[in-house]
């Protein structure tokens, strides 16, 4: 245990979860710091559990690793079974499946998932579902705070939507 640190020493906290990347400790309380950034994901793929029974290790590593950042969470609309990864790249995949295996005891299994380009929807609630019921290419998710994502099959389809919807709808890149 330590009384002191200066700025370039590395310290351990011990941690419950109610910690997460970007929280700041201090002594003072006017201390503020430009948001991290937060990049949306390019690659979606569905996560299967290859022992069913390993469900309740499979949602505490989940909840842990997007807590990290190490990925993003969404669920498909009316569903709670295999859940969609969002990652910018492969390598958060990988790490992914690594740490579920052997820090959670859930080994799984990525399945691609055929959507990308995410925009988070803000507005009416009917006419979100409305778009999710009617447009081509589109499919509705709910991220870890169950906030409104599209995700859609190509680039022409984003814009199809985007460009059309007059339903009070508002679109963005990254989540709120």
């Amino acid at each position: 245990a330590v009384e002191e640190a200066w700025p370039g020493d590395v310290v351990g906290v011990i941690d419950r979860g109610n910690l997460r990347i970007g929280d700041t400790l201090s002594e003072a309380s006017d201390v503020e710091f430009a948001e991290i950034p937060r990049f949306a994901p390019e690659m979606f793929a569905r996560l299967v559990l290859a022992d069913p029974m390993k469900r309740k290790q499979l949602d505490t590593g989940l909840r842990q690793l997007t807590e990290e950042g190490a990925a993003q969470v969404f669920f498909v609309e009316g569903s709670t079974s295999a859940p969609v990864i969002g990652a910018v790249g492969q390598l958060q995949f990988d790490v992914m499946l690594h740490r579920l295996e052997h820090e959670y005891g859930a080994p799984c299994k990525l399945e691609r998932f055929g959507y990308k380009y995410p925009r988070w929807v803000h507005g009416p609630e009917a006419a979100i579902r409305r778009v999710a019921a009617s447009a081509n290419g589109v499919a509705l998710l709910r991220d870890a705070k169950e906030h409104p994502v599209f995700v859609f099959a190509d680039a022409f389809a984003v814009r199809w939507v985007t460009e059309r919807e007059t339903g009070g709808l508002r679109f963005e890149t990254t989540a709120p």
